[in-house]
């Protein structure tokens, strides 16, 4: 899964920041599939997908984080 990826990465590259990982997983990731006319951003004319990741006691993402499906 992506959130799973996202942990890979959060674990074994600190020094890569939040906002950057999120953008590789939506923006991006839709851009490298090339949907992004479609896909990858809360634009008119798109279908994103809303979801809301949990996060630990200090705001970020843990190996113990879980996804939800918002739509």
């Amino acid at each position: 899964s992506v959130l799973e990826e996202i942990k890979v990465v959060l674990e074994n590259f600190p020094m890569i920041t939040m906002p950057e990982v999120l953008q590789w997983a939506t923006s991006n990731g839709a851009r490298a599939l090339e949907m992004d006319t479609q896909l990858g951003s809360f634009e008119a004319g798109k279908k994103p997908g809303g979801i809301v990741i949990s996060l630990d006691e200090k705001n970020e993402i843990s190996s113990k984080s879980t996804v939800n499906r918002l739509f």
